[in-house]
């Protein structure tokens, strides 16, 4: 009985989920079937330039992805590298159902077993979003503040990172999830979570960022070969700053609100067609992606799985 609603519950999951990315994937085609200013902009686009958006983008996914397994290791939650990265690659299908909270489901029954506490895994899942976004939040920020932006966007820029930055200092971190823990089962030691923690969270988040914001340069570039380094940089910023943003206003994959910002960002710059056809080009691109890699990560996890025998106790043979 419990396998069947097992079954079933994946099964609800997985429907949410493909509905959530065809309605992402019919917006961004209507979209631009229905611009002709963005239709000639595609016939000359340099398409080599978006596979290597593609291919940075694939990359960017991995440092926060490690990075989850790191916070999990810290906990003590017994899963492998390989498991973890899978899983919270898996995840980011979430992203495009209302509300995220399929984001945690996704990853946290991927590494689901006997020895770990559902309520740790989902823990770490904030610890590592909000870092990302924290982080995102930064770098966006300071290469914004000295740009030629509206001001508008630098003051969203420090409200974004301090929203998402002051809930991982970890012994306010802490402090919360001890209140929260009040009265029940201890399940973790909450003070393996430390400053070398958060501080490696800031370095691996980084180059996820470094790899995201190259990616979406890229694709600037491959639309306006003219672009100039200085537009390329804030790109790069503007993407995080439009990924931050959109994780904040809990749209599914942030639909409207990364689009909003990146044309509001990049239009002075490069004009309100190439800017807006470079926002739903990464729509495409980083969607591809995420697809190819989250069937390449359910591979890794139905290989990885752990074993009926091996997660249970050995039971004595008798005499």
């Amino acid at each position: 009985m419990k396998k069947n609603w097992k079954t079933i519950a994946r099964l609800v999951i997985a429907s949410i989920v493909v509905v959530g990315l065809a309605v992402t994937i019919r917006d961004a085609v209507h979209q631009f079937s229905t611009d002709n200013d963005k239709r000639q902009l595609l016939q000359q686009i340099r398409w080599p330039y978006l596979g290597i958006a593609a291919g940075l983008y694939g990359l960017g996914l991995l440092p926060a992805a490690y990075y989850w397994f790191q916070v999990l290791r810290r906990w003590d939650v017994p899963v492998t590298a390989p498991r973890a990265v899978a899983a919270h690659i898996q995840g980011h299908l979430g992203k495009y159902v209302p509300g995220k909270a399929m984001v945690v489901v996704l990853r946290v029954t991927a590494i689901a077993g006997p020895e770990v506490s559902p309520l740790v895994a989902t823990v770490a899942v904030f610890v590592e979003t909000l870092t990302m976004m924290a982080t995102g939040g930064a770098w966006s920020g300071a290469v914004i503040a000295l740009s030629d932006v509206p001001t508008w966007l630098v003051g969203l820029a420090s409200g974004l990172v301090i929203a998402a930055a002051v809930p991982t200092v970890p012994p306010l971190f802490r402090v919360v999830l001890k209140r929260l823990n009040r009265g029940r089962e201890k399940v973790v030691s909450w003070d393996a979570y430390d400053w070398s923690t958060f501080a490696a969270g800031w370095l691996w988040m980084s180059g996820t960022w470094l790899l995201i914001g190259g990616a979406f340069a890229a694709i600037v570039y491959a639309i306006v070969p003219t672009a100039s380094a200085a537009d390329l940089l804030l790109a790069s910023a503007a993407m995080g700053l439009a990924v931050v943003a959109g994780f904040v206003s809990l749209l599914p994959g942030g639909a409207g609100v990364r689009e909003l910002i990146l044309t509001a960002v990049l239009t002075p710059r490069l004009g309100p067609a190439a800017a807006l056809t470079a926002a739903l080009l990464a729509r495409v691109v980083f969607l591809g992606v995420e697809l190819a890699a989250s069937a390449a990560a359910a591979i890794v996890l139905r290989r990885t799985r752990p074993s009926v025998d091996a997660a249970s106790p050995a039971v004595p043979a008798s005499k």
